[in-house]
């Protein structure tokens, strides 16, 4: 069955129109799917911002009004600091890049933490492998070969569908249940913020792209049998800048602000939670797999007062819970400070100072 004609039959509800209730949909716990293994699918567009999302809908991307529809989406979503790189004020030359030239967003969505001592830290697939599933990270970045702790890693400068494709094989041949995606390419296309609301824009017609994409990835884990027990995670590792180079300074507002959105069984339809920030999809990713819950920094030399996660749970998300939750809202409280978190340009120092001062 290919994914538009599986939009079609869910358009009157799963259980309706002869199909089969959905595995999971009568409950709020992880892999209600009589027993069959989660699948989480971590699908992020480099730079997506709310409006960029919205614009391509109404364009007719299709599966992402899909996830709209019949998932959850988050009204206001924060990246950790979105500077280029993680630097460190360590008494080196211009300080240490511990992640390389990885932002700080794709850290956060793998280790559920908002700040990153060190490359020594837990993550999903550290956590995913210890319980015997499988995992795959695919980059269309060189910044992205920094991420090696999945089973199956692909960092390097590719177009969309090879890193989309490196995916699906995984899935197919090995059975990988936890697949994290970075489509990098449609940052070539942006010339500005009027091209995120230009519906016929070169930056919109690659989102139409992307999206196309995202139904080919559905199609596989159609095939593959695992569909009704996937939770899908669309979102980006930060916003975009007001220029017209594809740049995020973090002081620019809109460049902490990416599109976020889950879809899975149990998970609430048509619906939004008000708030959430980019560490807190790691976390619920564990969830949603049913793995241990991640420790956070684990190089010894680390002496933060709070080592492990600080990102929040969303259950939230989960039908039969409230819209809101107790959140610490630590991105938000930083922006709040203004230039003593974002400073003047595109610098991460002051965002960590503040955080420091924040979780304790």
């Amino acid at each position: 069955m290919t994914v538009l004609a599986m939009m079609t039959m869910m358009a009157c509800g799963w259980g309706a129109c002869g199909r089969p209730s959905r595995p999971g949909s009568g409950g709020g716990n992880p892999g209600d799917g009589g027993g069959a293994s989660p699948t989480v699918v971590l699908f992020l567009v480099d730079g997506m911002t709310p409006a960029a999302l919205d614009t391509a809908v109404s364009a007719g991307a299709n599966h992402f009004a899909f996830v709209l529809d019949n998932g959850v989406r988050v009204v206001t979503a924060h990246s950790t600091s979105p500077a280029a790189v993680i630097q460190l004020p360590d008494g080196s030359p211009g300080g240490t890049q511990p992640w390389g030239h990885a932002t700080s967003g794709n850290v956060a969505v793998h280790t559920g933490c908002h700040l990153f001592e060190s490359s020594q830290m837990d993550d999903i697939f550290l956590a995913a492998r210890e319980a015997g599933i499988r995992s795959v990270f695919s980059g269309g970045d060189a910044n992205y070969a920094v991420f090696t702790t999945a089973d199956f890693h692909y960092g390097t400068m590719m177009d969309d569908a090879t890193t989309v494709d490196h995916a699906i094989t995984h899935l197919q041949k090995d059975g990988a249940h936890l697949l994290r995606i970075h489509l990098q390419r449609v940052r070539d296309s942006w010339t500005g913020p009027q091209s995120a609301t230009d519906p016929g824009s070169p930056y919109v017609a690659h989102l139409l792209e992307v999206d196309g994409l995202l139904g080919h990835l559905i199609d596989a884990l159609g095939a593959a049998g695992v569909w009704d027990n996937t939770y899908l995670v669309v979102a980006a590792d930060h916003g975009m800048g007001q220029a017209t180079s594809s740049s995020h300074p973090a002081s620019t507002p809109s460049s902490w602000d990416p599109f976020m959105a889950f879809y899975g069984p149990g998970l609430k339809r048509g619906a939004t939670i008000p708030y959430a920030e980019l560490p807190d999809v790691a976390v619920t990713a564990a969830h949603f797999l049913g793995v241990r819950p991640l420790r956070g920094h684990i190089d010894p030399a680390v002496t933060l007062a709070v080592k492990g996660t600080t990102g929040t749970v969303l259950t939230n998300l989960f039908q039969g819970q409230p819209d809101s939750l107790d959140h610490p809202r630590y991105v938000e409280r930083c922006l709040e400070m203004g230039s003593t978190c974002t400073s003047s340009g595109d610098d991460f120092g002051p965002y960590r100072q503040t955080m420091l001062s924040l979780i304790r």
